[in-house]
């Protein structure tokens, strides 16, 4: 995996701020954002997939050791990319909507 867009997805974010005026989204975060998201993002799903692959080869040994080391990882990049997700789900609920004025 080459690149994912989501540092795009927060860039769009960036720009859309002005059509919310109501927005409660930091732009200097989004701006944050948008420089890092992309290689973090893509360095934990490379990760995931890296001790995926460990874990398939251990089962096909029989390495109970390397199985247990290998889900450890998987579940924590799991949690980092769940992480990830959510904090973008986040910034577009802060981009764009806001409660209590409907």
């Amino acid at each position: 995996m080459k690149t994912f867009p989501i540092g795009r997805i927060y860039e769009i974010l960036l720009q859309s701020i002005s059509n919310y005026p109501q927005s409660t989204a930091n732009p200097q975060k989004l701006k944050k954002a948008v420089a890092q998201k992309d290689r973090v993002f893509v360095g934990d799903i490379e990760s995931f997939l890296h001790h995926y692959n460990k874990l398939e080869d251990a089962i096909k040994t029989g390495d109970v050791k390397l199985q247990t080391e290998s889900l450890v990882y998987l579940r924590t990049f799991a949690m980092n990319i769940s992480t990830d997700f959510s904090n973008l789900a986040d910034s577009i609920e802060d981009v764009a909507f806001t409660y209590g004025d409907s």
